[in-house]
């Protein structure tokens, strides 16, 4: 039996036990978010529409909690379930630090500097305990990096995909739709490879951001705001070091998983910065968001995203144990199609802002 199908059957045979847990924590995400979402909420902080945003009405910011809340009693169920308490230990407390900060600035909009400090310090703790990339990878080449470099590399790395998660936090159903898919592909290897804790953790968030992503489908009645981009984006670093660690999902694999995320941020990063723009600061000039403006919409462009983002999945699960020369020929188609998506949407978008200098 083709290892795909192999896997998704375990998943589904789990017991009963585990699908009632992870049942209850989407139904815990799902609750939250609706009382969030609602004008009673104590806990109402509203995104206000400006130039720079996708929505046009004020719309509440507070769904990470949700996806918090429910992901933190997946720590806790985990190590009830399988011990692994230094792990979990520092994994759901850097969590709570980073939801702290995200939601102080949500409230008062706290400086770059203060946040980049909380990013960079979380992420020395996760490499000061162990968690590191030691190497970098593509199939069938790794390049071992000097102990030095590999605790540099890994506080950049961390910090650079709290960050690239936070930036693509700007779409209705956009982000929750990402850790759904991503996390449930990462369950799927995890029970591939018979790691029970990676298998859990991955479930536990991919249910608690879709009990989010409910509440978040285009038209939003609620956006995550950072208290859940940040703590996606921590879970993404630090689940895909633990993965690579343990020998389940070579590093390379991961980036192949959330690259709709790592190829629009980054283009955008790198583009911004060769044209000297401040790109620290909040903007419209994603792909997601070209799309959206040269008139996909919402829906259509989100939609469009979520059969990228399973392709892509599917297309990891595939190579997981295909041979080396499988993986490069679908990591070069992979290169391919992303360019010529590009190119489109570039093109697109040149033409819609030229239609608009001309109205």
């Amino acid at each position: 039996m083709s290892p795909v199908f192999r896997g998704v059957l375990r998943v589904l045979s789990d017991p009963p036990s585990m699908a009632a847990i992870l049942f209850m924590m989407f139904m815990g995400s799902l609750i939250i978010t609706r009382y969030l979402s609602r004008r009673q909420s104590r806990l109402r902080i509203l995104d206000e529409p400006n130039d720079r945003s996708l929505h046009t009405m004020p719309t509440p910011r507070t769904g990470g909690l949700a996806i918090y809340v429910s992901m933190l009693s997946g720590v806790v169920y985990n190590y009830f379930m399988h011990g692994q308490m230094p792990f979990l230990m520092l994994y759901g407390l850097l969590a709570t630090v980073l939801m702290i900060v995200a939601l102080a600035d949500d409230l008062y909009d706290l400086s770059v500097f203060i946040r980049l400090v909380a990013h960079v310090t979380v992420a020395a703790c996760v490499a000061w305990k162990g968690t590191l990339l030691s190497a970098i990878s593509l199939p069938g080449i790794e390049w071992a990096l000097a102990d030095w470099l590999s605790i540099m590399v890994t506080v950049i790395y961390i910090v650079w995909i709290i960050n690239l998660y936070n930036f693509m936090d700007g779409m209705d159903g956009f982000a929750g739709g990402m850790a759904v898919i991503g996390f449930g592909t990462y369950a799927v290897l995890a029970h591939m490879e018979s790691n029970s804790l990676l298998f859990f953790m991955s479930l536990s968030l991919a249910a608690s951001s879709a009990g989010f992503l409910y509440y978040n489908l285009p038209p939003a009645k609620i956006f995550m705001g950072d208290t859940g981009s940040c703590l996606l984006g921590f879970s993404v670093a630090v689940l895909s070091l633990y993965a690579h660690n343990e020998d389940v999902i070579p590093i390379w694999l991961s980036a192949v998983i959330f690259s709709p995320f790592i190829i629009d941020a980054s283009l955008t990063l790198i583009k911004r910065i060769y044209r000297r723009k401040k790109f620290w600061r909040a903007h419209k000039s994603h792909y997601y968001q070209a799309m959206v403006r040269s008139g996909w919409g919402h829906r259509k462009t989100v939609f469009a995203e979520y059969i990228i983002m399973l392709i892509v999945s599917l297309c990891a699960i595939f190579m997981a144990d295909a041979a080396v020369s499988i993986q490069i020929a679908v990591f070069s188609f992979l290169f391919i199609a992303y360019a010529m998506i590009v190119f489109l949407i570039e093109t697109r978008f040149i033409k819609y802002l030229n239609t608009e200098k001309a109205l």
